[in-house]
């Protein structure tokens, strides 16, 4: 493997059943059954069990919990939970039903007004503004001790407030990535510096995992970085989210006029907020990694690996990362999903991200996995959707769990089946999303628990250009990989979602 051999720390074990079998192991320090430890958590992931073969085909969502176990589920119960932000609002809602008291900080008043139902302690605080944001968790802290509040949590599904929920647990010495390891996941050329780094209380070399970065505050530096990189590269915002305002570059021309087109636009979407404008605008210029792209969410506690997901991204907008079509779980062997998980994990580990859940986008390629992306958060969209009905495993339960200081615990996590989906834009789908009976039809199809949709903002939320967001996701289910490609073939021909039919025909 490049880089060298990569090992789990000495004293990391695991407890699991697999296909009816305890599998124990403790203190672990030969190289052999640290690899071994590596591949069973890999295949209860990935492998599909009896039980999940004999699911039908459909979305079930009758289960809050699904493979957690119920003493693991019950420990939530009493626990009192800050929560910053409110627009994971199925998620949020779900809290009072695991026994949790949340208490929500926001910026804004939440979207849904059955949220205040749910959650009656909501309190606004503007936190827009990053460059104070150890100012912004000092308030928060405050706040919480004026009225006589004990939490025994902190965390947020927002990827902009991530590190402000990790200054306050840090304040109130709670279970939470560490500050560093946040703000090096935010800013991305403090996370190409960090895993190149060899100061730190982790003895492995990241460095190959990274892709060279470098930071660009004005046109001068970009002309210096370009002349000494090679084509093409990647250009993008320094704290920016998704795929906003990510652009291939191709020569020098296509560099500069790239760079001059996004800082235009991005001086008009920061009046929007998200996508990391809190932060700054400054740009970042990237080598461009080869190879298939990958979305990895990966539940940690405390260094120990709890348990990863990994999905294929087959396809992106032309000229742009903007995700077109995926499919889950990965095709790739049960070597090389190893891989991506060793450097999921050794990322995580060498900057500090110990505990979460967390999102990191990956590139593989001849060279091994290389991480283009992390997000201290979870992964956003539809991931949350498709992991529970493929493995019946909350992630954001698992969010709960570590930030409250319970280990997730669970039984086989067999895939039952394979989903593949599309995203939808307003930029090429808006005729279809807003037309009535494709929203009676898929209303209709999601009750029967044929397909699965979900609306990711509303249509004036969206952005445009090259800042524009997805709109919604349309996904299907199927036995094999053929099967659920096949299916949403022939969905995207019925609903008249052509490019993404015209995608899909030529990947078989």
């Amino acid at each position: 493997m490049q880089g060298g051999t990569k090992k789990f720390p000495t004293g990391y074990h695991s407890s699991k059943l697999f296909s009816g079998t305890a599998v124990w192991f403790r203190k672990l320090s030969d190289a052999n059954m640290l690899k071994l430890c590596l591949v069973v958590v890999i295949l209860m992931v990935f492998v599909p069990n009896g039980e999940a073969r004999n699911r039908t085909n459909s979305f079930d969502t009758t289960s809050l919990h699904g493979s957690m176990l119920p003493e693991s589920v019950e420990a939530l119960h009493g626990k009192t939970l800050l929560m910053l932000g409110c627009r994971k609002t199925d998620a949020i809602e779900m809290a009072p039903s695991l026994g949790i008291r949340l208490i929500i900080v926001t910026s804004k008043h939440c979207h849904n007004d059955s949220t205040y139902d749910v959650i009656p302690e909501i309190f606004i605080h503007d936190m827009t503004d990053h460059t104070r944001d150890r100012e912004h968790s000092t308030n928060i802290v405050s706040l919480l001790r004026s009225r006589n509040y004990t939490v025994h949590g902190c965390c947020t599904f927002e990827d902009d407030l991530s590190v402000i929920a990790a200054m306050i647990s840090e304040e109130l010495d709670l279970v939470s990535p560490e500050v560093d390891g946040v703000l090096s996941a935010k800013k991305k050329s403090m996370f190409f510096q960090k895993m190149a780094s060899k100061v730190d209380n982790v003895c492995i070399d990241a460095k190959p995992y990274a892709v060279p970065t470098y930071l660009i505050q004005n046109e001068r530096d970009l002309i210096y970085y370009m002349k000494r990189m090679k084509f093409p590269l990647i250009l993008k915002l320094e704290h920016g989210t998704g795929s906003a305002g990510v652009s291939v570059v191709k020569n020098e021309l296509h560099c500069i006029s790239t760079y001059r087109n996004l800082r235009e636009q991005s001086d008009k979407h920061k009046s929007q907020g998200g996508s990391g404008f809190g932060f700054g605008d400054t740009f970042v210029l990237m080598e461009f990694a080869q190879g298939s792209e990958h979305s990895v969410d990966i539940v940690m506690y405390k260094g120990e690996l709890i348990a990863i997901f990994i999905k294929d991204k087959l396809t992106t907008l032309d000229g742009r990362f903007m995700e077109s079509i995926a499919i889950m779980p990965s095709g790739l062997s049960i070597a090389d999903q190893e891989k991506i998980t060793l450097a999921s994990y050794w990322t995580c580990r060498k900057i500090g991200l110990n505990s979460g859940v967390f999102n990191l986008d990956i590139m593989f390629g001849k060279d091994g996995p290389k991480v283009i992306e992390v997000n201290a958060r979870m992964g956003g969209n539809y991931h949350r959707d498709w992991v529970y009905h493929l493995y019946k495993f909350d992630i954001a339960v698992a969010l709960y769990q570590v930030s409250l200081d319970i280990r997730p615990r669970y039984g086989v996590l067999g895939s039952c089946g394979v989903i593949a989906g599309t995203m939808l834009t307003n930029s090429s789908h808006y005729a279809v999303l807003d037309r009535q009976s494709f929203k009676e039809q898929v209303s209709e199809m999601v009750h029967q628990g044929l397909i699965l949709f979900k609306t990711l903002r509303n249509s004036t939320n969206c952005g445009t250009g090259d800042f524009e967001k997805t709109r919604a996701n349309l996904a299907v289910i199927g036995e094999t990989r053929y099967e659920a490609m096949r299916s949403l073939t022939r969905l995207t021909r019925n609903f008249h979602i052509n490019d993404s039919f015209y995608i899909l025909n030529t990947l078989f």
